[in-house]
């Protein structure tokens, strides 16, 4: 025993003896960092013609469903982008952000000036988006000077296959 408290502290930890039922710990393996937004056919087509760029930004995979399967209750294809790490899903974003400022289907109705992307994530995640009482909504606002409104996708019509 005193062998194994020896090792343990030679490791740089202090070792400690397993409880009676104690049932070893597993691992948990995290989920990849996936981004999924919708993009309507004239940002899809632009997506689609850099995806290699955008690959190479994200050092990950990007993922689109076909032209004719769209989200539900939309015409907008899902684009999904997926990394190793957060930081090169942004770096693959301002990619696509910088491709959303030229696509004319991304134009806010009587805001010319304004763009709108959609942003697909689980209905359990936009209590953590808006937080407290808003707060990071507003943080997010007055960082960003962009506009958020969570909908949730049972208020879309979705057409079960």
């Amino acid at each position: 025993m005193a062998d194994k408290r020896q090792q343990g502290q030679d490791m740089g930890g202090d070792y400690k003896r397993p409880k009676r039922n104690e049932q070893p710990q597993e691992e948990v393996e995290l989920a990849t960092p996936t981004f999924k937004m919708l993009a309507p056919k004239t940002l899809a087509s632009a997506i689609q013609f850099s995806a290699a760029v955008i690959e190479n930004a994200a050092q990950g995979s990007l993922h689109m469903t076909d032209a004719d399967n769209v989200y539900p209750g939309t015409d907008q294809q899902v684009v999904t982008i997926e990394s190793p790490a957060w930081e090169n899903i942004g770096k693959a974003m301002m990619h696509i952000l910088a491709m959303v400022n030229n696509c004319s289907e991304c134009v806010m109705p009587g805001h010319e000036d304004e763009r709108r992307i959609a942003i697909v994530m689980p209905s359990r995640s936009i209590s953590a988006l808006i937080g407290v009482k808003g707060a990071n909504v507003k943080e997010l606002q007055l960082r960003t000077g962009c506009h958020v409104h969570a909908q949730r996708s049972a208020d879309i019509q979705i057409v079960k296959r």
